[in-house]
């Protein structure tokens, strides 16, 4: 990059002004293929199953992640569950993953972090900078969702635009996905939170793009990023990409698209150098300016803990997905403990201290089970209920999600909220946020 490039990208960065745009060939795992990215790998393995149960002979070097999803939804033998669970347990097998491109970049002030893949290369590498996070993501299956919350640069959104393995029914992942996916954000049907669009047609905002491929292949990147972006841009965006042929005609005519309509600077370099260049030069242009940016009020996004009976297991994945996108992050404990970690313990110290609120899913199967863990995960609650002052803040939560007789008797003393109702979902996140307010303003 010029000076003057490198000039307008850290001045960016440093004004919170900057967009990270995270793509495909960002994410590759050294402990697993230094060579190939994740969105490679789950091609290729999905291939291998493939030709194993169709008794093909595919070579999946010549197909995009998406063209092989679809051939494999297409087959006889796979469904459409099939594939929206293999996706989700490849991505969720290596979510304690990350590399050094997402180190460098965690640890700069971006407030904003738009991720095309569902892996959580990014967010393990904030864990590993002790920067807290919100994640939110688009569904297109889903309900409106007018507003999210928004990042700052010590606790950054980080927002997956195909969807999320918390909801693999959300994921966008054959050609025909990426159609739908095209046509519900063109037709606002659902349309992308207001705020975040706002953040994208702002027409000084800066995007730094890292791993997305721009030739003829992604012919949908075009009109996404002309969709969001809208017209009249202003300020300089940046792409950066180890190009193998740039005498490539269709290379050639998509950068001229993207440079002329939306102003994007093109530069060949390694992206792992890209990000260790960037880090360093913002340290030395803004000294001490990235270690100081964990003293940046945050904003904290409520963490509520769902408690369920196993048979409502499939209950508690789907809620705990519509909160996150209603602006509530969850705890449950299919997703939030760690492997090797003793069981009890991990649980009882995010009843007793991670936790904002307690949300109970009562349920037939729930009412039934006299003996068992989730009984004990109850009475914890019920004892940190006991610090609060009735009537001005609460931290259990029940919830009703079968019929009004299954409601716990130990707990008939808290008003109930029945999720069978229409917009009580709202109204439960609603009321957890509310609460949280209230219980931040008592610490002053």
């Amino acid at each position: 990059m010029k000076p003057r490039d490198w000039d307008i990208l850290l001045d960016a960065i440093h004004r919170k002004n900057c967009i990270l745009m995270l793509g495909p060939e960002i994410n590759g795992n050294q402990k697993e293929n230094a060579e190939l990215s994740l969105t490679e790998i789950l091609r290729d393995q999905l291939t291998e199953d493939l030709n194993e149960t169709e008794n093909l002979n595919l070579n999946s070097a010549e197909y995009s992640l998406e063209a092989i999803s679809s051939k494999y939804l297409g087959s006889r033998s796979k469904s459409r569950e099939d594939l929206q669970f293999a996706v989700r347990d490849f991505y969720e097998q290596r979510k304690d993953s990350t590399n050094n491109i997402h180190n460098d970049l965690a640890s700069l002030p971006f407030e904003l972090v738009i991720n095309t893949t569902p892996d959580y290369f990014f967010t393990k590498a904030l864990e590993e900078v002790d920067k807290s996070y919100i994640t939110n993501y688009y569904n297109l299956k889903g309900d409106k969702n007018d507003i999210i919350p928004l990042g700052n640069s010590s606790q950054p959104l980080v927002y997956y635009l195909y969807g999320h393995c918390k909801n693999p029914s959300s994921l966008v992942l054959t050609e025909n996905d990426l159609i739908d996916f095209l046509h519900a954000v063109i037709s606002k049907n659902p349309p992308l939170p207001n705020n975040l669009r706002n953040e994208f047609n702002s027409a000084d905002k800066c995007f730094l793009f890292l791993g997305f491929q721009f030739g003829i292949k992604n012919w949908y990147l075009r009109i996404l990023l002309r969709v969001l972006q809208g017209s009249g841009r202003e300020s300089r965006s940046f792409a950066m990409k180890e190009f193998t042929n740039q005498d490539d005609p269709s290379l050639q005519g998509a950068i001229v698209f993207f440079r002329e309509e939306l102003k994007i600077k093109f530069t060949s370099t390694n992206l792992n150098d890209f990000a260790t260049e960037l880090k360093q030069k913002y340290i030395e242009t803004y000294k001490g300016t990235v270690a100081d940016s964990s003293s940046v009020k945050t904003e904290k996004v409520p963490l509520a803990f769902i408690c369920h009976a196993s048979e409502d297991k499939e209950y508690a994945e789907k809620l705990s997905a519509d909160l996150n996108q209603k602006g509530v992050n969850t705890w449950i404990d299919k997703y939030d403990i760690d492997t090797g970690s003793k069981w009890n313990p991990r649980i009882e110290n995010a009843i007793t201290t991670e936790a904002d609120s307690f949300i109970v899913l009562q349920s037939q199967s729930l009412k039934n089970k006299i003996q068992g863990y989730v009984n004990k995960e109850i009475e914890l609650a019920l004892q940190r209920q006991m610090f609060y002052r009735n009537g001005v803040l609460n931290f259990i939560f029940p919830v009703i999600i079968d019929h009004e007789q299954s409601r716990l008797d130990l707990l008939l003393d808290y008003q109930s909220i029945d999720l069978t109702q229409d917009n009580n979902l709202s109204r439960l996140a609603t009321d957890i946020k509310r609460n949280h307010q209230r219980y931040l303003r008592s610490k002053g």
